[in-house]
């Protein structure tokens, strides 16, 4: 009975060997797997991070460009009114001297 008990255990050493080393084998995929998962969201996140900060400098951009063009729709406006007042100083002076010669 002792040499069939040691082979027994010789196969259960074996069993336990070959369980042990096919575990870590599945643990190592599973954590690679788990590493390129891992690294998948961080890509996504620094993706998305890159878009958020793009929006951002083009909101600047359209906020700065609205301000900008405001300022010279306000100087246009400006520069019209004066224009007009302009014109309207000359036909003040020309009503004056029309009625003044008559």
């Amino acid at each position: 009975e002792a040499p069939e008990a040691e082979e027994e255990e010789d196969r259960l050493a074996l069993v336990v060997e070959e369980t042990g080393a096919t575990e870590s084998a599945r643990l190592q995929e599973s954590a690679a797997a788990n590493s390129d998962g891992v690294a998948a969201v961080l890509s996504i996140v620094e993706e998305a991070l890159e878009a958020a900060e793009e929006e951002d400098r083009l909101a600047l951009v359209v906020e700065e460009t609205g301000a900008t063009e405001s300022a010279r729709l306000q100087e246009s406006a400006a520069a019209s009114l004066d224009g007009v007042a302009a014109v309207l100083s000359i036909v003040e002076a020309c009503k004056e001297a029309l009625l003044s010669t008559n």
